[in-house]
Parts: structure tokens; sequence; C-alpha cells
């Protein structure tokens, strides 16, 4: 993927296990998703269940971000 193919608004994922979220800061607009590993059990959506807007859901997200590490 190239810069000029890059979408306008970054997508960020917040992968939380055992803790807690105080905040997400940016210097641009952006678009968040959150994964709460300890509140699946109780209701919250699995990563196959969350989309960003694009359609794109945070099960792929997170696989494909891979490649960026």
């Amino acid at each position: 993927m190239t810069l000029d193919q890059l979408p306008r608004t970054a997508k960020v994922l917040i992968e939380v296990s055992g803790g807690i979220v105080q905040a997400v800061y940016a210097d641009a607009p952006i678009e968040v998703c959150l994964v709460d590993w300890d509140n699946i059990t109780t209701g919250d959506p699995r990563p196959e269940q969350i989309q960003f807007e694009d359609g794109t859901t945070a099960e792929r997200f997170m696989a494909d971000a891979q490649v960026w590490l």
C-alpha cells in the first residue's frame, strides 16, 4: 500500500485485557474501535462483530495490522 492509498482518517483499535483505558488522544481525525476481552463474556461484541465505518471488522484489522509491526 502506498501513502496515497492510505485512508484520510486513521483507524485505531484499542485492545484491553485486565485493565482500563483512561483516554485516547490523537492530533488528527481518527476512527476508534475498542475490543475489551474482559467484557466479551458479559455481552460485549467479539472482534468479528465490531466494524469500522468502511466495514472492516476489528478481527480483520488486527490481523492486517500485524504487517505494519
